[in-house]
């Protein structure tokens, strides 16, 4: 046997061995931010950190708890953008201001909410790695921005 070649393998072996571990690539903020400005439906941010919301009634009819039916793609492709960017964490909120009373838009607002996590999740979003939460009052119905914890 020819011992020059049976060392060549350990050698090479324990020369990977020591390279430093690879970390996930770092985010692409830039890149983020045109792929949610992409997405139907929504208006991306421009400052602070990347996001999303779903301005008036775009996303849910008035007095609603279920989003339009033509709003479906739009989601879909929130969801995917969502699942594609597995080491993000996202921060919802789901907003309601019918005019009628606070505590029945905090009541929407929390069963808008309830739906559109349970929608993720059967669109295989990590529930780690998004947090909603509702509020009653004015604002987007939908606001979603990612954390940087």
């Amino acid at each position: 046997m020819n011992l020059p070649r049976l060392l060549f393998v350990p050698l090479l072996l324990l020369l990977f061995s020591c390279a430093p571990p690879r970390g996930p690539a770092p985010l692409d903020e830039a890149a983020l931010r045109a792929q949610l400005a992409a997405l139907p439906g929504g208006e991306a941010g421009q400052a602070g950190p990347p996001g999303i919301r779903f301005p008036g009634e775009s996303l849910f009819p008035h007095l609603s708890a279920l989003p339009r039916a033509d709003e479906a793609e739009g989601l879909g492709a929130l969801a995917a953008l969502l699942r594609a960017h597995q080491g993000t964490s996202w921060q919802a909120v789901v907003r309601a201001a019918t005019g009628v009373s606070a505590e029945y838009d905090l009541v929407l607002a929390q069963k808008r909410a309830e739906l559109l996590e349970r929608y993720f999740r059967k669109q295989g979003v990590d529930a780690q790695r998004l947090a909603i939460s509702a509020e009653a009052g004015e604002g987007a119905p939908l606001e979603i921005v990612l954390r940087r914890d």
